[in-house]
């Protein structure tokens, strides 16, 4: 599944997993990714998958999107481009990258915490 990390001042805050056909992005709680900026529209951008490719959509938004620096109105995402919508960059991967997932871990995972040593 794809995925989009969001990051602002090159700091990551969100990393979204890919389960729907249309995900949108804006400023306003209704969308999928908030991005809680003024220089973002409250409707910014939206991306539309299907199972060959993924296109991002700026809904005429009064700051644009740009992809890899450039200004877009509609654009096919390949893996690693790095969407800019005001002060975030949100890259997007084509699939989930394993090394961060749950399920690369191949065994249990000891704890070394003050709250581990209390429970035990």
């Amino acid at each position: 599944m794809p995925e989009i990390i969001v990051k602002y001042e090159d700091k990551v805050i969100e990393r979204v997993v890919i389960e729907k056909k249309r995900m949108t992005i804006g400023r306003t709680n209704d969308n999928d990714i908030i991005l809680e900026n003024r220089g973002v529209s409250r409707r910014h951008a939206q991306i539309e998958f299907n199972d060959n490719a993924a296109v991002i959509i700026d809904n005429e938004s009064l700051n644009s999107t740009f992809v890899n620096n450039r200004k877009i109105t509609e654009e096919i995402l390949h893996d690693n481009d790095i969407i800019t919508i005001g002060k975030y960059s949100l890259i997007y991967h084509t699939a989930v990258s394993h090394q961060d997932s749950p399920a690369s871990f191949d065994g249990t995972m000891v704890l070394k915490t003050k709250k581990q040593k209390e429970l035990v």
